[in-house]
């Protein structure tokens, strides 16, 4: 199984399984072509903890080249 890593703008370590890239496919398939993006956004975005879930992040980026109205919006687990 396929395994990609990202280090996000405050050094922490965030890993993404083919496993939960096909899951976020599932929801979002309009990324398909956009793993590097959905790296960078991990890696540049700004992380936020999710009021409902201590344990939940997103990190937010804007990115050009998704279609519109997708901001490049990851949460990370």
């Amino acid at each position: 199984m396929q395994k990609w890593m990202a280090q996000d703008r405050d050094g922490r370590e965030i890993y993404l399984t083919e496993e939960r890239w096909n899951h976020i496919l599932e929801r979002h398939p309009y990324l398909q072509d956009h793993l590097e993006d959905v790296l960078d956004t991990i890696r540049q975005g700004k992380r936020q903890q999710q009021p409902h879930d201590p344990q939940a992040f997103v990190y937010r980026k804007e990115c050009n080249r998704l279609p519109r109205p997708f901001s490049g919006e990851i949460m990370e687990k």
